[in-house]
Order: structure tokens, then C-alpha cells, then sequence
């Protein structure tokens, strides 16, 4: 099985990776990984050695949508299944199955959060990635929402960053020399929050929002912070996608069902930011399990919380009901429609 990301050094794709050795591990599979590093050419070059190599199935993550196609014949001329995962290419028929989250929803998410936060509008700045169509999703979601704020905003410069830290970076720092008073960046993924956040502290300017995409683990590290330059991240589950690609491989090669596409649901991660805290102030140092759930069909998330069964049930049924009243009291949640608290023995 091979597998293909967008760029390695990207701890959103080392997380998928090490979610899909986790699950064909002991199945009887080999492993085969390769890093474009974010080139579309070294992305073909590299299938290529995948299917000389004598690959039965890839996991793909393009890095260019359009210019993924000759790599997708030639995977298909080959007879290689192909599980496509996180970023979609753009000639679909092509692909056996695909896995992702609604990438759309979660550039909507950032827009909401972001009229909430400026109720008066004001100008706001784009780090994207045209060549890949999960980032174009998220930006367009943001931006159609922005448009149906009751107060304009607008959108006064826009840089492709290729998705990458140091383009972002530096895209970043020409956007704040050029532009005084934005009040938001919107980054198409996390890479390019970091950048942009690098960006603003380098030139010491603390009052513009960032928004990213992925809920890595630096980001959400930011965000725990008290203060800090971070809006918000739409969180994403690699470890949930890695899985369900893995397995869907699985499925295929054993000629079992498998889905033709699984769509994971994304949440703003700052719902969650605080609820340890809350957990920690009610129970003292207590394990807690967060279980997010999307109803797809009517599109709202909800929260499951599973803690430890204390010995007195009434006293247990009291806490959790405040850490729940709490949570929704200070937090206010924007994009969990309701908390569940699960007592577990």
C-alpha cells in the first residue's frame, strides 16, 4: 500500500500516517510512504516509483488537484486502488473511495466565529492555496459567509502561501506592512496560521485575529494560552481519516463492502478550550473523555463527556451537571449544539 501526502514536515499528515500504519499493521501489508514535500511533479515522479515498485493500493493526498491526473491514469492503467483522503482531486471517477471532512463547514465556522467577534465588519486578509481543493472549500465557505454579515467586511489582500510555513510567513509579514488596519487572516490550514502568528509577533502586533484549519497540536497549544494572536481552529480528525483510509484499502483488496465516501464532521476547537479547566475545578485532577458527534442530516454536533463513576451517584450526578452548566456558561460553545455528560463505572 502506498502512501502519498502533501507535505511530510506537516504534523496534520504525519498524524494520518501514523493512524494508517497503526491499522495495516499485521495485515499482511507493507507500507510504502513518500514525501512530495508539496511539489506536484515530485508527487507524480514519486507515484510512479510506487507503481514500479508494484503497489496495490495508495492512499492519496494531492498535492495539486488538476495536475494529479496523469499520476490517476496511470494508477488506474496499473489496476492500483486508490483511496483518496483529506484534499479531493478534481477527476473524481477516477478514485475508488474517498475520505474527508466538510471543508466547506469549517471555513463557515471561521466566518460565523469572526462576525461574532467584529459585529462591525472591518478588512480582513487570505493565506490560501488555489491548487488544493480542501483550502479552496474552507475559503469559500468563509468568505460567502462574511458576505451575509449585516456589517461589511472586506477582503484587502489575499497571498497563495502553497500551503507551506515560511511562504506564509513571508506573505504574512508583506500583508501587515501594506495593511495597518486589518482586523482578521484567514488561513486556508494551520501551516499557515503558525505563519501568519509568527508574522504578527515579529512585527509586534497583537490585535489581529488568525484562523486556521486542522486543530494541530500547535495551534491548539495557542489557543489554551490566555492570551494569544489564534482566533480559533476547525478542528479535524487525521487519526479518524488515517483509520477509515486504512481500512477502506483493507476492505477493497479482500473484495469486502466498503463506503465510496466517508465524510468526517469538523468542530471549532475553541468549544473545547476550558472544559478541562471547568473539569479540574469541580473534580480536582480527573481523566476526562471528549466524544464529539455530527447528526449529518441535521447538522448539529454534539458533546460527550465520559467520567469516572464516583462512589456517591447523587454527589456524581450533581458535579457533572456542574461541570455542564459551567462549560456552557463560560465557554459558549458556538459550535456544539448540546453536551451529554456519561457517567462510567
Amino acid at each position: 500500500i502506498g502512501f502519498s501526502g502533501i507535505d511530510m514536515e506537516n504534523p496534520y499528515f504525519l498524524t494520518l500516517e501514523s493512524a494508517i500504519k497503526e491499522e495495516v499493521d499485521g495485515k499482511n501489508c507493507e507500507l510504502i510512504v513518500k514525501d512530495p514535500k508539496t511539489d506536484p511533479d515530485m508527487q507524480a515522479s514519486q507515484i510512479q516509483e510506487m507503481i514500479d515498485e508494484g503497489i496495490n493500493a495508495i492512499i492519496l493526498s494531492p498535492v495539486d488537484w488538476e495536475k494529479i491526473t496523469p499520476s490517476l491514469e496511470a494508477l488506474k492503467e496499473a489496476d492500483v486502488k486508490i483511496v483518496n483522503v483529506d484534499t479531493q482531486v478534481k477527476e473524481m471517477d477516477y478514485v475508488d473511495a474517498y475520505i474527508g471532512s466538510d471543508n466547506y463547514n469549517a471555513g463557515v465556522l471561521c466566518g460565523e466565529d469572526l462576525i461574532k467577534r467584529c459585529p462591525d465588519g472591518g478588512k480582513v486578509a487570505i493565506l490560501e492555496c488555489p491548487t488544493q481543493n480542501s483550502v479552496n472549500e474552507r475559503i469559500t465557505g468563509f468568505e460567502e459567509t462574511l458576505a451575509k454579515a449585516e456589517n461589511g467586511f472586506e477582503i484587502v489582500a489575499r497571498e497563495d502561501t502553497s500551503g507551506e510555513f515560511q511562504k506564509s510567513l513571508e506573505a504574512a509579514q508583506k500583508i501587515l506592512s501594506e495593511n495597518s488596519d486589518i482586523v482578521a487572516i484567514m488561513c486556508g490550514n494551520d501551516q499557515m496560521a503558525v505563519g501568519a502568528k509568527t508574522a504578527m509577533n515579529v512585527a509586534e502586533q497583537g490585535q489581529i485575529l488568525i484562523y486556521g484549519v486542522d486543530g494541530s497540536p500547535d495551534i491548539k497549544k495557542e489557543l489554551k494560552k490566555t492570551e494569544n494572536q489564534i482566533a480559533g481552529t476547525v478542528a479535524q480528525s487525521p487519526i479518524s481519516m488515517g483509520k477509515d483510509a486504512a481500512n477502506t484499502v483493507l476492505n477493497i483488496l479482500n473484495g469486502k463492502d466498503y463506503e465510496k465516501e466517508i465524510k468526517e464532521f469538523s468542530f471549532c476547537f475553541g468549544d473545547l478550550i476550558g472544559l478541562s479547566d471547568i473539569i479540574s475545578e469541580v473534580f480536582g485532577n480527573t481523566q476526562a473523555k471528549l466524544v464529539p458527534y455530527c447528526d449529518f442530516e441535521t447538522g448539529k454536533t454534539y458533546l460527550t463527556v465520559n467520567l469516572p463513576m464516583g462512589d456517591n451517584v447523587k454527589e456524581s450526578f450533581e458535579k457533572y451537571e456542574k461541570v455542564k452548566d459551567l462549560w456552557m456558561e463560560k465557554v459558549n460553545p458556538k459550535t456544539i449544539t448540546k453536551v451529554f455528560i456519561d457517567l462510567v463505572d
